[in-house]
């Protein structure tokens, strides 16, 4: 009898990502082991963000007009069919074998393990011990290694992640909603790490444009207020392990 798989749904959040979306889905289209949807959800873009979405077959494209990624997340997680929601960027190249790993991690652990994370590296560098420094320092020692450290369980990281609908259904109305106040992946996990594992995978990995790099300041410096004030808010400062 052939293993049947949990269905996988991909979920990705597109404002005004008419640059990135494109090669993103080219990348979900290569797949060794295809995922079951792909949901675009658009979240009042105002270039061709929603045609290139629509250029491909397979992609569902859905609108957000509440304006945030928390309003889109919870749109595209709700509209999901899968039994694995996956969640990604959408400037995220996901490798050709990335659908069927994370099979691999999930398929027999849907009941223990609630989500599962992992590192990223800059696709735009070119040398592959330059590109490994580099995804170390800023994703497995420092965004993951940080988050451990403070919340006392592995965090999950927006352009790489996936979780279970059965966690999502669990913690979809306790989840924060103000996407200006709360790092909303820190937050999603949080608040599953309450109803199981979550997995770093240091083989679970993406690519990723530099993108972030090269923000106003201002926009790093909101991402560290809302991982703060995420941390503050659910967990004393080393807490470790949520009871």
């Amino acid at each position: 009898m052939q293993h049947k798989h949990p269905k996988l749904s991909i979920i990705i959040l597109a404002y005004n990502e008419e640059e990135y979306l494109k090669a993103c889905l080219e990348a979900i289209k290569e797949q060794t082991y295809p995922a079951d949807e792909v949901i675009v959800v658009d979240n009042n873009s105002t270039d061709k963000t929603a045609k290139i979405a629509e250029s491909f077959l397979f992609v569902k494209l859905i609108n957000e007009k509440e304006q945030g990624m928390i309003p889109a997340r919870n749109a595209g997680f709700n509209a999901a069919k899968g039994d694995l929601l996956a969640r990604i960027d959408a400037d995220t190249h996901i490798p050709v074998d990335w659908v069927a790993h994370v099979h691999e991690i999930l398929d027999n652990q849907v009941d223990t393990i609630c989500g599962v994370s992992g590192p990223q590296y800059l696709y735009a560098v070119s040398h592959k011990i330059t590109r490994k420094i580099l995804s170390d320092i800023t994703s497995k020692y420092g965004f993951f290694g940080i988050s451990k450290l403070m919340l006392g369980h592995e965090t999950l990281f927006g352009s790489n992640m996936v979780i279970t609908k059965k966690a999502w259904q669990k913690v979809k109305n306790e989840v924060c909603h103000d996407s200006y106040e709360v790092h909303e992946d820190i937050d999603l996990a949080i608040h599953i790490a309450n109803y199981g594992i979550i997995l770093f995978d240091k083989n679970l990995i993406v690519g990723i444009s530099a993108r972030a790099f090269f923000e106003d300041w201002r926009k790093h410096w909101w991402r560290v207020r809302t991982w703060v004030r995420s941390v503050i808010k659910h967990r004393p400062l080393f807490a470790g392990p949520p009871n």
